[in-house]
């Protein structure tokens, strides 16, 4: 269902780069997904309260990093190559150098 979701959400944001830029087009989707999850942010709040500060950088670490950036480059490469380009030239590249997402790790 998540790849189902995420190839969705690849093909129906390619239309919007025709008129939008790809940082506009990121700044849309992270604030329409913050406003999806306002339901449960009475919730979050008191959790966040009673987390250690480590905790609290690490979140907003994951949420700059590969949220916001990961976000970012994503979009730009949807627009610049597409879905399936994009989607697929990671794992040729991997391919030819000889490693699998296994050794990578």
């Amino acid at each position: 269902m998540a790849a189902a979701a995420a190839a969705n959400y690849s093909i129906l944001q390619r239309p919007l780069f025709t008129r939008t830029a790809p940082l506009d087009v990121t700044a849309f989707v992270i604030v329409a997904s913050a406003v999806a999850l306002l339901p449960w942010l009475p919730a979050g709040t008191s959790q966040i309260t009673m987390a250690s500060a480590d905790t609290v950088l690490m979140v907003g670490f994951l949420a700059i990093g590969p949220g916001i950036i990961g976000q970012s480059c994503w979009t730009y490469a949807l627009k610049s190559f597409g879905a399936a380009r994009a989607g697929a030239d990671g794992c040729c590249h991997r391919q030819r150098l000889g490693q699998t997402p296994v050794s990578l790790l």
